[in-house]
């Protein structure tokens, strides 16, 4: 009896291993074939990827070509807009740039806007509202390297003395300007970003004055389409 289970046993494992075999044989070659076909789509997705990257390539050279023809235009726009007032506009890298003398804005020894200097620089502020609406402001104050004289006690410093011209402007043009209050904003350099010789009266001259500085839109440095609605 016992001989009967180990010839059973034995045909069992037999078989067992005949169906195992044949079960190899079955597999391999789909198991080939689908490795084949994953390597395939592989090398037409590296593909693909390539003349996308050209494509986006192409794109953002289109955007920049575009982009900046636009934001030429509409400089070029602003300065016809201040002409009128003998007012100049100029570039500083992406910033843009009016320069307005203190002489022009404020009577010797003051810090507030002189009347003759308000129609202009009111129309400085609805200019670059119409033009430059989502942008921010920089209203830089700036003397030369003498010390303040008439308004030492009030303005110890010429850092003093620009920060408050400087706020001057900033208050006039939201005021009467109309400059939304949350893009406007002041800064005081005094006397240490000279533009002349601090040595000469023409150079102190173009020293003491408040710069209008029209910033790029935020995180971009080179202006694409994306800028043209701001």
């Amino acid at each position: 009896m016992m001989a009967i289970d180990r010839t059973k046993q034995a045909l069992l494992g037999a078989v067992g291993v005949m169906l195992v075999a044949a079960a190899g044989c079955v597999t391999q070659p789909m198991v080939k074939e689908d490795e084949g076909q994953i390597l395939a789509v592989r090398r037409q997705i590296g593909a693909l990827e390539k003349r996308f990257g050209r494509l986006r390539g192409e794109i953002r050279r289109l955007e920049v070509e575009v982009g900046s023809k636009a934001a030429e235009e509409r400089r070029a726009r602003f300065a016809s807009d201040l002409a009128r007032w003998g007012l100049r506009v100029t570039s500083r890298g992406p910033e843009i740039v009016v320069t307005v003398a203190s002489t022009v804005l404020f009577d010797p020894g003051e810090v507030s806007v002189r009347e003759g200097a308000q129609e202009p620089l009111a129309g400085v502020a609805k200019s670059i509202a119409a033009r430059f609406p989502a942008r921010l402001v920089r209203i830089e104050g700036h003397t030369d390297s003498s010390p303040p004289k008439r308004v030492v006690q009030a303005y110890p410093t010429n850092w003093e003395l620009s920060a408050a011209r400087a706020l001057a402007v900033v208050s006039f043009m939201v005021e009467k300007g109309k400059l939304p209050r949350d893009k406007v904003f002041a800064a005081a350099y005094g006397q240490h970003r000279p533009v002349g010789s601090n040595e000469t009266a023409e150079g102190r001259d173009s020293n003491r004055r408040v710069d209008i500085v029209i910033l790029p839109p935020v995180g971009i440095e080179t202006v694409t389409t994306a800028e043209l609605g701001k």
